[in-house]
């Protein structure tokens, strides 16, 4: 299982990659429909090797009408939507952290 760090930085990294510095899409970066479609897989592979439950995220991904049209720009301006959702689930830690709970005894 990765740290939520290194998938942090996974996804930051394939954001920059698809995303021009304005948060855009990069066409440039994602010359094909193909390209797009690979873009997506190694996004659910990202998500999926992470070891953290983002199964609500990436069903949300697999239904998505936007990723199975045929306009490459919106293909990429939702994974660059997925990616940001992604890394602000991390950024706010809606993990429940492991361990328990200790509740001090009533001074009753």
């Amino acid at each position: 299982m990765l740290s939520l760090g290194m998938t942090r930085r996974r996804l930051a990294a394939f954001f920059k990659a698809i995303a021009d510095s304005a948060g855009e899409p990069d066409l440039d970066a994602v010359p094909t429909l193909r390209a797009a479609a690979e873009r997506r897989d190694e996004l659910c592979a990202i998500l999926a090797d992470s070891g953290h439950d983002f199964s609500a995220l990436l069903a949300r991904l697999d239904a998505d009408p936007d990723l199975s049209g045929l306009s490459r720009r919106r293909r990429v301006a939702a994974l660059i939507d997925y990616a940001r959702i992604a890394i602000g689930l991390i950024d706010r830690a809606l993990w429940p952290r492991r361990g328990r709970v200790i509740v001090s005894a009533n001074d009753d």
